[in-house]
């Protein structure tokens, strides 16, 4: 791609549009004939199923009796009726059980007729023949069943000759298409051309009376009337130069007499320099403190995935020695070796992960959901490495509390403190999960393992220091899991801290920020919103509302909302509108978007879901539904039913 770019940068002008105008031709032309290609074969193979379809019908009911009475020659000459068409290569019967009961076998055709294996209705295409086969019944009795085989030559016939007529097409056209640019290049590039001589005459005579002649009223005029101007402008700039160096050397005498007042005032600047200076030196001295926590998190880095890299090489330097007579030391160097890699690999992940996330290449994407089911997901994940240390999880989270987070990226973070509590818990230990009280956005992760001394634990989220530690079981890790999780909570609006006492076990607080659900009330009927705002009261939920799409647009833009509630039929704007506004809007388009519809609304319903809406509630309202469907997007039950 550079050789090519390089080649074209050398090219002229005049040559450069012409390829650009050639290619473009071709290109257009090569999509034009690949469309029509895929086209004509669609259609081809659709008027075959079409026609095999009706023949199978045709022959399937004029062989009822025929099968009826077992009368195989009747049945032989209804199938030799079709040998008119040259496509068909084969018709068979078959009996209910398989048996071949009448065929017909085209003079032309090299393969053997279909056997009964794997028969069903239906059509199919292979790459010489295509397929159709049909039960044959009589009422709701199926008696036999009818298989068509067609060959493709017509296809095969068809593409041949589109390729002779397209080829014909491209070699005649290609010429006549090279005369055609030729011509139009020279529309942009002959005012270019003159241009760019203009520009070397001028640059060498350094003769700016001079001006381009004018090429049309298009971009490339405007750039040749640019092109007037500034050269205007830089004779009047020569001019204005000139007299102002004149009016310059009278000044110099009068400036000489000025110069011991300026000194007090350069006095002042160089005061102010300094000044200036000494905040650039602290600025230079933080940069490089900044600097040096970086490199030491990198040759921390580095060391961490040496050391991996250099055990994995001893421990297969072992076992290649001994490979002549493997025996299960040497597969436990080479197991060993394995789980070192698979170290090294989850280390680079987190790095990955922690480079992602700070470049903001991961968002979360925030929603309500409920924290005992991310718990769940969390335990299921981490299930094998407790089982493995025989430590029991105690999940002591409620059902029913409500937080605000991306499912996901908070599942990772308890994912990572119940992987910490494992690898630290001794064989038999308890890990326990709960919500502390009155903190219904935390989740606390405690376990009764060694704990972590005090220096640890004032730098365990600091990307800048190394606080791995192996765990009870000789585990390693990679100090990474912790900085990270640290900062995914921030990016969430939460926080995350622990407590420990060395060798007492530890606690884990990931805390995120309580956010009460806002729902938008939207339908042009007052006593509709009032309804809606009563029953949404039942909810721990905002309300606001809304008489029609434009109301709704404004409410969402200045105080937001997670849930839309929106009838269909409204004055100035209606509801799929808003919706469709709602789900182009980049900073909307999460939004959950439920649609009021009337109960044989159908068409309403299909045409709201098309453009983006997440459900509907149907008038009149079924409370049995109605508060079903509200506590999908809010993750909570009304008040009474809990």
């Amino acid at each position: 791609m550079s050789g090519l770019k390089h080649m074209a940068s050398r090219m002229p002008l005049k040559w450069q549009m012409t390829s650009i105008i050639l290619l473009t031709s071709f290109a257009a032309s090569l999509f034009i004939i690949v469309a029509y290609v895929v086209f004509d074969i669609t259609y081809f193979i659709n008027y075959l199923e079409r026609e095999m379809a009706v023949d199978t019908t045709v022959a399937a009911s004029q062989s009822e009796s025929a099968i009826m009475f077992n009368d195989q020659r009747a049945a032989e000459d209804i199938l030799k009726a079709f040998s008119h068409n040259k496509h068909i290569r084969s018709i068979v019967i078959f009996t209910p059980s398989g048996g071949r009961f009448a065929s017909y076998v085209s003079p032309e055709a090299a393969a053997a007729p279909p056997g009964a294996a794997g028969l069903r209705d239906g059509f199919s295409m292979g790459w010489s023949k295509a397929s159709y086969t049909r039960q044959i019944t009589t009422g709701r009795e199926r008696v036999g069943w009818i298989v068509m085989e067609a060959n493709l030559t017509g296809l095969f016939e068809r593409l041949q000759w589109q390729a002779l007529v397209f080829a014909v097409t491209m070699i005649v056209l290609a010429p006549a298409a090279f005369l055609l640019s030729i011509k139009l290049q020279r529309l942009v590039s002959e005012p270019v051309l003159r241009l760019a001589s203009l520009a070397r005459q001028i640059s060498a005579g350094q003769s700016y009376p001079e001006r381009a002649q004018q090429a049309g009223e298009n971009e490339i005029g405007d750039l040749v009337n640019a092109f007037n101007e500034m050269l205007g402008q830089i004779q009047s700039r020569d001019r204005m130069l000139m007299e102002r160096a004149e009016a310059l050397e009278a000044q110099v005498a009068s400036r000489t007499g000025e110069l011991a007042v300026s000194n007090s005032k350069l006095k002042s600047e160089l005061e102010e320099r300094i000044s200036i200076q000494e905040a650039l030196l602290s600025a230079k001295e933080q940069a490089e403190q900044a600097t040096k926590i970086k490199d030491k998190f990198v040759s921390l880095v580095a060391h961490d995935l040496k050391s991996p890299l250099t055990s994995i090489n001893g421990l297969l330097s072992l076992a290649y020695s001994d490979i002549a007579g493997m025996e299960a030391g040497s597969g436990k160097l080479i197991a060993r070796a394995l789980t070192i890699g698979q170290q090294m690999a989850n280390m680079v992940d987190e790095l990955l992960d922690l480079s992602r996330l700070q470049s903001g290449m991961i968002k979360p994407e925030l929603k309500f959901t409920e924290s005992r089911n991310v718990i769940l997901d969390a335990v299921m994940k981490v299930q094998f490495i407790v089982e493995s240390k025989g430590i029991k999880i105690v999940n002591r989270v409620e059902e029913g509390k409500r937080i605000y987070t991306d499912p996901y990226l908070f599942g990772e973070v308890i994912v990572n403190l119940l992987s910490n509590a494992a690898k630290f818990s001794h064989p038999g230990g308890e890990i326990s999960i709960f919500t502390p009280p009155d903190m219904d956005t935390t989740i606390a992760v405690s376990d009764n393992g060694i704990g972590i001394p005090p220096k640890i634990l004032a730098a365990i989220f600091d990307h800048g220091e190394y606080t791995s530690r192996k765990g009870t079981a000789g585990e390693m890790g990679t100090g990474l899991g912790l900085p990270l999780s640290q900062d995914i909570m921030k990016a969430m609006g939460g926080s995350l801290r622990a407590e420990s006492e060395d060798g007492k076990g530890a606690v884990f607080f990931a805390t995120l920020p309580f956010v009460r659900p806002k729902a938008l009330i939207v339908d042009d009927d007052r006593e509709m919103r009032l309804l809606l705002t009563r029953l949404l009261s039942k909810f721990d939920v905002e309300i606001a509302q809304a008489a029609n799409g434009r109301e709704a647009i404004w409410a969402l833009e200045n105080g937001g909302a997670h849930l839309v509630i929106s009838d269909m039929y409204m004055p100035e704007m209606d509801g799929l509108r808003l919706l469709e506004y709602v789900r182009k809007h980049p900073k909307l388009n999460s939004l959950a978007f439920i649609v009021i519809t009337s109960s044989d609304g159908k068409d309403v319903k299909e045409k709201a879901f098309a453009t983006g809406a997440d459900d509907f509630i149907s008038r009149p309202f079924n409370m049995d539904e109605f508060f079903p469907r509200i506590a999908r997007f809010l993750h909570a039950l009304p008040h009474g039913k809990r």
